[in-house]
Order: structure tokens, then sequence, then C-alpha cells
């Protein structure tokens, strides 16, 4: 088995680098054997913004949170959760900085 990764919002494809988008959503099933996914947000996001910690990313459990679920990475364009091996469905939201005023 394997970690499937379902992308919900801006569609249903892996996002492409610098698509324009603000916000990538989706769904995460873990299937209980693996403990890490790379999620692929193609927002390309600054150096200088990664600094201040960004992509914000957030989280909601569907059924619940794996256990120990943390984001180990973050680059330009991809987010790796890492987490203990168990069965969970969770929602995941990465958002790139906003630009208004900066």
């Amino acid at each position: 088995m394997a970690v499937t990764v379902t992308y919900e919002f801006p569609s249903s494809a892996v996002p492409t680098l610098g698509g324009g988008d603000d916000t990538v959503q989706g769904t995460i099933l873990t299937d209980g054997s693996a403990t890490s996914i790379t999620v692929t947000h193609g927002l390309n996001v600054s150096d200088q913004d990664r600094s201040w910690g960004f992509p914000e990313v957030y989280i909601e459990p569907l059924t619940r949170l794996p256990t120990n679920l943390f984001v180990s990475f973050k680059n330009a364009s991809a987010v790796e959760f890492t987490f203990s091996a168990e069965v969970t469905l969770f929602r995941f939201r990465i958002k790139r900085p906003h630009h208004v005023g900066r």
C-alpha cells in the first residue's frame, strides 16, 4: 500500500510551479505502514518568505490525525509531512504569504 494524496483545490491535478494560485488543498490517506509523504504545492515560495516560516500549512482531521504528525521539510514547491505508521485521513491546506501591503 501507499500513502494517497488527493488534490481538491485549485484542481484535482498536481499543481505546477508558479501556477498563480495562493492556496493548495487536498487530503492525505495514510496506509498504516508509511511514515512520510511529500506534497507538491507549486506555490514558488521565495527563500526570504521561507525564512519567515512560509508557506503556511493547515491540517484538519477527517477521521483523526496521525500520531506525531509534523511538517518535516518545506521548499519553494513542496512540503513533507512525517507521521507515525497508522491508518488516518486528514485534509491539508497550504497557503503562500499574503502580498497586499508587502
